[in-house]
């Protein structure tokens, strides 16, 4: 999976379409953004964390944590895209990435038996 599913999810939570041409402004701010969340949330993707190098977030660069974070990444994404124009719902997008944190940095239980 490539951060291009990242910001397509992003833009179905924004109701846009990346087909449309009108979303240019969006991928463009989108690497940075999406490289920003993924270094927040790195600690908590042990796999990913021990690598120990810089996560490439290009849109079409491999995801670079599990994707059990894929929609904290696109909620964030989302919010962070609208902040500006549309600051309600960059806050109402922001909310949903905050009640999805929890469940995304827990770590999943492994079978110890």
């Amino acid at each position: 999976m490539t951060c291009q599913r990242v910001f397509d999810l992003a833009l179905r939570l924004l109701a846009e379409s990346s087909v449309s041409g009108e979303v240019e402004d969006y991928a463009d701010r989108a690497p940075a953004l999406i490289l920003l969340c993924v270094t927040e949330l790195l600690p908590f993707d042990q796999q990913k964390h021990a690598q120990k190098k810089e996560p490439n977030c290009s849109l079409s660069a491999d995801f670079p944590l599990e994707d059990r974070f894929l929609p904290c990444v696109a909620y964030y994404l989302a919010s962070m895209l609208v902040i500006e124009e549309r600051p309600e719902l960059s806050k109402a997008l922001y909310a949903m990435y905050e009640a999805r944190l929890p469940h995304a940095v827990s770590e999943p239980i492994r079978n110890r038996y």
